[in-house]
């Protein structure tokens, strides 16, 4: 059986070290407390699939716990928001230990993004429906709810299609999908090396990302202020849209200019 550091340093810690997973809580927090819950699943008989559909409900369930209004609700939600988190970086390494067909990993992943969108465009407009119970005036709260929600949802549909539509056109064009990846990346680095945007938009964008706002929400639950993040979503997430792609076209992001271009 792998020890603890065998599944750390074998099955996490590559995927951790990639770009797009470099969340500083992910290193810290959730990696460390995920490892031991690894090893204990693998002395039973339950799949990564299964882990993952276990996450999911477990975060639709956190979800409705917001929505009661109760203040030790709130807390257990935020919590369980955590719980959630942590076992989706689960999920993963036993998929990896136990070598898991490629359908099973597709399914898997489907399950997955399927999981998060669900999860995250509920998860603000259901803590503004518990607002209501605290007194909250209905139709402010719920639109602030609902522009958080959707605004989470359309962000990342947005941005996952166009990462697909720029692969897709890549491989077209080159019939070389890993070298074509490289070359984008490289790209972009080259001419956002010295962009001051650059800077000032990275420091500042985690904070429109789900392990930023869910630790945020457990601090604030603590204090009963978890409501005010449905106001400072709903009215910054519009706004991070629209400077997420005013940012890449920035820095001479193709795909973007070939997008705007279709507009004038």
């Amino acid at each position: 059986m792998l020890t603890l550091k065998e599944i750390r340093d074998k099955y996490q810690t590559p995927r951790y070290n990639r770009k797009k997973m470099d969340h500083l809580a992910t290193k810290l927090i959730y990696s460390r407390f995920a490892t031991p819950i690894v090893w204990l699943l693998l002395h039973t008989r339950i799949t990564a699939n299964q882990v993952t559909a276990g996450w999911v409900v477990l975060g639709v369930f956190s979800c409705y716990l917001f929505t009661l209004g109760n203040y030790w609700a709130t807390i257990l939600a935020a919590l369980l928001i955590q719980l959630h988190i942590t076992l989706d970086y689960v999920d993963g390494p036993i998929a990896r230990i136990r070598n898991s067909s490629s359908i099973d990993s597709k399914r898997g992943l489907y399950i997955e993004r399927v999981g998060h969108d669900l999860i995250y465009t509920l998860y603000f407009f259901c803590i503004s429906t518990g607002a209501i119970k605290k007194g909250f005036e209905p139709t402010f709260i719920l639109t602030m709810g609902f522009l958080a929600s959707w605004g989470y949802f359309f962000y990342k549909y947005t941005r996952r299609a166009k990462i697909f539509c720029t692969l897709i056109y890549n491989v077209n064009k080159n019939d070389k999908k890993n070298v074509i990846t490289n070359e984008i990346e490289s790209k972009q680095n080259e001419a956002i090396s010295k962009n001051l945007l650059k800077i000032f938009y990275r420091s500042i964008q985690p904070l429109w990302d789900p392990i930023t706002f869910t630790i945020i929400t457990l601090i604030f639950a603590l204090f009963d202020l978890v409501y005010v993040l449905p106001i400072f979503y709903g009215l910054t997430y519009p706004i991070h849209f629209v400077i997420s792609y005013i940012y890449q076209a920035r820095i001479k992001d193709d795909w973007v200019f070939e997008w705007i271009k279709n507009f004038r």
